[in-house]
């Protein structure tokens, strides 16, 4: 009798050990979601700034190759593509700066987490995942943001061009921009190298996010 109570006594045990380990993982399943959701917001308005950018540079490119007619169709349309990447710039940059400052808040939510998982092997392998998704993290953070010091002189130089020209939109007036836009078509391209290899990170970061990656 006393032997049937120590087995359902240590069968119980291991039941509630089973279980708090898997709430406890799951809880870190939820945090990980977290940052799968928020790299995945991150790369669509990287995306979407993108875009917008490249059609800013290629409507400028037409203005400045534009040999006769009217010259306010092409410019108005060179404006409002101006306009919008500066719209999409400024939620893309609410969104990265969303992302960094809850770094600490997303890591210490998913450590503590795995802190409370009972299974050693369990947790040794949850704590490696963490500090390599981290490491990542860090990283992609920082070549946002030099991807960002690249974005802001030439999104500068593109609403330059477009008050100048909102002054002085004449075949003279266009022809003295042909250097900046130029120098944009230069710059555009670079960056545009500099987000590609972002958007690669932020996949490689989300696939170590993924359950798959557990195997």
């Amino acid at each position: 009798m006393k032997t049937q109570l120590f087995v359902s006594v240590l069968r119980a045990t291991a039941v509630a050990l089973f279980a708090s380990s898997f709430a406890s993982i799951a809880s870190a399943q939820t945090a990980r979601e977290k940052l799968s959701a928020a790299l995945g917001e991150t790369n669509d308005e990287i995306v979407r700034t993108g875009n917008t950018l490249q059609s800013a540079v290629k409507a400028l490119d037409a203005l400045t190759k534009q040999e006769k007619g009217d010259l306010q169709p092409t410019f108005d349309a060179f404006s409002k593509a101006v306009m919008d990447t500066e719209a999409s710039a400024n939620v893309t940059r609410e969104r990265v700066g969303k992302m960094r400052d809850n770094l600490a808040t997303f890591f210490a939510e998913w450590q503590t987490e795995i802190g409370k998982v009972a299974d050693p092997k369990v947790k040794e392998k949850a704590e490696k995942r963490v500090a390599s998704v981290q490491k990542q993290y860090q990283e992609l953070t920082s070549d946002l943001a030099k991807a960002g010091e690249k974005f802001r002189p030439l999104l500068t130089d593109l609403n330059s061009v477009k008050t100048a020209l909102s002054k002085d939109l004449t075949a003279a007036g266009v022809k003295s921009v042909k250097s900046v836009a130029s120098k944009a078509h230069s710059e555009t391209s670079a960056l545009h190298d500099d987000l590609n290899k972002v958007l690669k990170k932020i996949s490689e970061t989300q696939a170590k996010l993924s359950s798959s990656a557990e195997k």
